[in-house]
Parts: structure tokens; C-alpha cells; sequence
């Protein structure tokens, strides 16, 4: 079996540990989560170096560790929810009335979300389309991003789990703290934004040759150094933006704005104009 296989039949699991991290951060436990990923980190490694260095068994090792672990830190987490009382009973099953408000709010962001893998599948064609040069170029360049943007990770994940209570039909509900907050929030992703394109394009300009020694490859990663700027610059807030807009349940908005999003060049100009939906929501 391959490693994509292997890694396939699991999904499940996955999917159930995002789920069961996100029911502790929505809950304001991000310690919890942090301590068992941890551990299920280490326990991969560990994985790795057997499967892998003792074993022999190489990609496919590599894939039964990562399972493995992921299969632990499903089973420590279930745990821990079931020692705080917060673990739902399967028995009896739901009612499928209790399931429409769910399906009404995941519908329009599974769409959003397919939108954007099918744009970024799309992207990667294209860019295998130009040669290898220009492929092994946007690797590189791709995984410092991802590495980097993902700092403004959790600054979203708490504006998801603070910005409910203030909002209509909340016991708190206070508007001024709303704006407080989403001012906050945004001023916190503007200075990752920064820090990130700092380090990250000094990097591709700089450091290439850490991750490559081709000159062509380097060439093609300093030439399209301005563009990422503009992207380590409005990316964090962008991430931000999409989740408060999550947080309104505004559906027209989160479709509309993901097709507008995945389908313009301007991609990260149109998610920061969705700014001003979000403060549209909010009551004066």
C-alpha cells in the first residue's frame, strides 16, 4: 500500500481529532489540545524511527507511524472529554431535527472549502504546466509560507471562540466590546502580517540556498518576491476576516465571498473588503 492510501483508509480519524480539538478550543482549553498533540508528536518520531530506520518498511512505515499516532491522540482526547462530562452519548441517535441548524451552517462552508482546495489543485497543475524550474521554485516557496502564515493561526481561532458571546442574542452581547475585540484581533494579524513578510522574504531572497542550489531555482524565487510580499502582508488578516464572517452565520456573505475569493487574482484584496460585511453585521 502506498503512503497516500494508508494515509486515505484513516481519514476518519483525522476528522474526528479536528473535531475533538476543536471542542476543547471552543471551550477556551487550549492547553489541553497542546499536551496531547505534543505527545502524539512524539510518539510519531518514535514511530518513524522504527517503521522506517529499524524496520525498513520506508514511505509506507512512515504512514503507519503517522496513523498510529493520530489514532492515540484520537483515544486521548475522547478520554479527556469523557472525564470533563462534555462527551456526547451516540446512544440514542440524534434526531435528524437537531441536525438541520448544523447541516445550514457546515453546507456553505464545505462548498467554500472545496472551492479552495479545487483552486489550489488548480494552481499546482499550472504550475507543473511551466517546467520544472518553476515547480521546484513554488515548492519552496509554498512550504516557507505555509510555515510562516501559520502564526496567525491562533489569533483567528480566538476571535471564533471570543467574538460569539458578544454578538446579538448573546447574554453579553455588547457591541463596543465586539468592536474592541475585532480591532484587537485585527491589529495582533496586521503585526504577524509584517513580522511574517519580513522573515519571509528575506528568506527566499537571502536563504535560498539553504533549500536549494540551483541558480534558475533561486532566480525564480527572487523574481516573484514582490507579489509575496503583498500575500505575507494581507494573509493573516484575510484568515482573520474569513472567521469572524464565520462567526456572523452570514451565508451570502461566506459563499459569495469565497467564489470571489478562489475565482480573482485579487484574492486577498476581496477577503479584506469583507471587512466592511463584518462591521456591517455588528450594531451600532
Amino acid at each position: 500500500m502506498t503512503y497516500i492510501e494508508i494515509r486515505t483508509l484513516f481519514t476518519p480519524f483525522q476528522l474526528a481529532v479536528m473535531v475533538a480539538q476543536t471542542s476543547f478550543l471552543a471551550r477556551k482549553d487550549a492547553w489541553t489540545p497542546l499536551k496531547m498533540v505534543s505527545a502524539a508528536a512524539l510518539l510519531n518520531c518514535c514511530g518513524d524511527f522504527i517503521m522506517c530506520s529499524i524496520l525498513g518498511q520506508g514511505i509506507a512505515g512512515a504512514a503507519f507511524a503517522t496513523i498510529c499516532a493520530q489514532m492515540a491522540l484520537f483515544g486521548m482526547l475522547l478520554f479527556r472529554l469523557h472525564r470533563q462530562g462534555v462527551l456526547p452519548s451516540l446512544f440514542p441517535a440524534t434526531p435528524f431535527e437537531t441536525l438541520l441548524p448544523f447541516v445550514r451552517f457546515a453546507g456553505p462552508l464545505s462548498l467554500v472549502s472545496f472551492m479552495r482546495v479545487a483552486a489550489f489543485t488548480f494552481i499546482n497543475f499550472t504550475v507543473a504546466s511551466l517546467g520544472t524550474t518553476a515547480l521546484a521554485a513554488h515548492q519552496i516557496i509554498l512550504s516557507v509560507f505555509i510555515f510562516l502564515v501559520i502564526a496567525g493561526e491562533p489569533l483567528g481561532q480566538y476571535a471564533q471562540t471570543a467574538l460569539p458571546r458578544y454578538l446579538p442574542g448573546s447574554p453579553d452581547a455588547s457591541p463596543s466590546a465586539a468592536f474592541a475585540l475585532i480591532k484587537k484581533v485585527l491589529i495582533g494579524e496586521a503585526i504577524i502580517g509584517i513580522i511574517t513578510a519580513i522573515i519571509g522574504c528575506a528568506t527566499i531572497s537571502y536563504a535560498g540556498s539553504i533549500f536549494t542550489s540551483d541558480p534558475a531555482v533561486l532566480a525564480e524565487m527572487k523574481s516573484v518576491v514582490p507579489v509575496m510580499l503583498f500575500s505575507y502582508l494581507l494573509s493573516p488578516i484575510s484568515a482573520c476576516t474569513d472567521d469572524l464572517i464565520s462567526n456572523l452565520i452570514d451565508f451570502e456573505t461566506i459563499v459569495g465571498g469565497g467564489v470571489l475569493q478562489e475565482c480573482s487574482p485579487q484574492e486577498k484584496t476581496l477577503s479584506i473588503c469583507s471587512l466592511f460585511m463584518v462591521w456591517e453585521h455588528l450594531p451600532r
